[in-house]
C-alpha cells in the first residue's frame, strides 16, 4: 500500500493567509470610516430630526475617526448641540427627547455583516454567500 497525499498549494495558501491579519486590519479601518460611520451618522440624524423646538439638531450631529479603529459619532457642541446632555438624558425638569441608542443597537446585526465580509475577503479573497 502506497499513500501520497498532494499538498503542492499548501505553500500558496500559507503565503496567503500570512497575510490576512494586516488585510483585516486596514479592511477594519475602511468598513468603519465607510459604511459605518455613514449608516451610524445617517441614524442619529434621522432620530434627531422632526421635533418642532430643535430643527436644527441634526445638523448638530457629526462623526470624527479618532484612532484607525476608533469612531465617534455624536453631538457637536455648537448651536442646538450645546443642549444635548438634556436632549439625550433629560434634566431634572424635562425627560429626554428621544432615545438616542434604540437604532443605533438595532444597526450593531448589519455592522457586523460588514466587517463578517470584510474579513472573509481578507482570509479567502470573496465575499460571504
Amino acid at each position: 500500500m502506497d499513500i501520497h497525499i498532494y499538498d503542492e498549494g499548501f505553500g500558496e495558501l500559507e503565503a496567503d493567509l500570512s497575510g490576512a491579519p494586516g488585510r483585516v486590519q486596514r479592511g477594519a479601518t475602511r468598513v468603519l470610516a465607510g459604511p459605518v460611520r455613514r449608516r451610524l451618522t445617517r441614524i442619529q440624524k434621522e432620530d434627531a430630526a422632526g421635533h418642532r423646538q430643535l430643527k436644527h439638531l441634526p445638523d448638530a450631529i457629526g462623526s470624527d475617526m479618532i484612532g484607525p479603529l476608533e469612531l465617534e459619532v455624536g453631538f457637536n457642541k455648537e448651536g442646538q448641540g450645546e443642549l444635548a446632555n438634556i436632549i439625550a438624558f433629560g434634566s431634572v425638569n424635562n425627560g429626554p427627547v428621544y432615545d438616542f441608542r434604540a437604532r443605533q443597537h438595532a444597526a450593531i446585526p448589519a455592522i457586523l455583516d460588514d466587517f463578517a465580509d470584510m474579513a472573509e475577503d481578507a482570509v479567502f479573497g470573496g465575499t460571504r454567500e
